[in-house]
């Protein structure tokens, strides 16, 4: 099996950068676009899509003691990275509230903490959190194949 080997980048940001929240997976640091690894949040129009952008804007807050882990660049030219503030991996959190999926499909990027991931997601479905509360949830990428 062949890995494209790319060094992570440790990225500290100060209170003074810039930082949008586009959607649950999606936010903006000055210029850089940068698409959370590992995961899928609901698009905007689908069901939890505002709670789980919401909810990626209180954990990262004002940016400060945010860390961007660099994994990967998407074919958009998108940074492909963990998340995390101090030591909470933000991607985790979001799982674990229900409000983002782990995706599968792209899990290699996460190999130190796949399994975080999946325990978190399985919690959510346990305890019916978020997408999880109901059996119609659509995940993201069959919503958009719609």
């Amino acid at each position: 099996m062949k890995y494209n080997l790319i060094p992570l980048l440790f990225i500290p940001f100060l209170q003074t950068s810039r930082i949008h929240i586009s959607d649950g997976d999606t936010i903006r640091l000055d210029n850089q676009r940068i698409r959370l690894a590992c995961i899928d949040a609901p698009e905007s129009d689908q069901p939890f899509g505002s709670q789980s952008t919401q909810r990626l804007s209180q954990i990262v807050g004002n940016g400060s003691n945010l860390q961007v882990r660099t994994v990967d660049r998407d074919r958009y030219g998108r940074t492909i990275a963990k998340l995390y503030v101090g030591d909470l991996y933000v991607q985790e959190q979001l799982v674990r509230d229900g409000l983002a999926w782990v995706y599968t499909q792209c899990l290699n990027r996460c190999p130190t903490t796949a399994g975080s991931l999946l325990r978190a997601q399985e919690e959510a479905q346990v305890y019916r959190r978020g997408v999880w509360s109901s059996d119609e949830s659509i995940a993201p990428w069959q919503w958009r194949q719609r």
